[in-house]
């Protein structure tokens, strides 16, 4: 109670337009806090500061052991490239494959989507899909079909699927 006699006091001092403004801030910011809504101040450890878009394997239709692929993928935006290795570009298509782990910053969800560029003996092809996927769920796991290029034209047929997961930790 000494606090708010103090206050009234104080203002006391000041003209009708003053004082009816100071309370009328106090009012303002009294209504602001009690309706809007709040959001939990709980800290994000380390473990969750990240995420991680493993690529583990990619599927050639039809198969071609001679084949090299780059896959590029775009992940709310951003784009990562597979192979990442300084000196490497290509990456021979088969089982014994190792898989690329991406560290990607965390968000609510993940817009993503893969393109691939295909190396074989007479050229690049250009394989390419229309499907954005979003993810709001971790971990997620999924093949992503992709289409050859032919022109500016993307063929029916599925030339290629990566399998791919995204999860909070690799």
């Amino acid at each position: 109670m000494e606090t708010i006699d103090a206050f009234i006091k104080f203002l006391g001092s000041y003209p009708l337009w003053a004082k009816l403004l100071a309370v009328g801030g106090l009012f303002t910011t009294a209504a602001t806090l009690a309706l809007a809504p709040r959001h939990p101040t709980t800290s994000k450890d380390s473990s969750t500061a990240s995420a991680f878009l493993t690529i583990s394997s990619v599927k050639l239709f039809p198969a071609n052991p001679n084949a090299e692929v780059q896959i590029i993928a775009y992940v709310n935006g951003s784009k990562f490239q597979y192979p990442s290795i300084a000196g490497i570009t290509w990456l021979k298509v088969g089982p014994g494959m190792s898989p690329q782990i991406i560290e990607i910053p965390t968000a609510e969800r993940y817009e993503t989507r893969f393109e691939l560029n295909l190396k074989l003996p007479d050229g690049i092809k250009r394989l390419v899909s229309q499907t954005v996927l979003p993810i709001s769920e971790l971990p997620f796991t999924a093949d992503y079909k992709l289409h050859p290029v032919a022109g500016e034209t993307r063929e029916a047929a599925v030339g290629a699927v990566v399998s791919f997961s995204l999860a909070p930790n690799p």
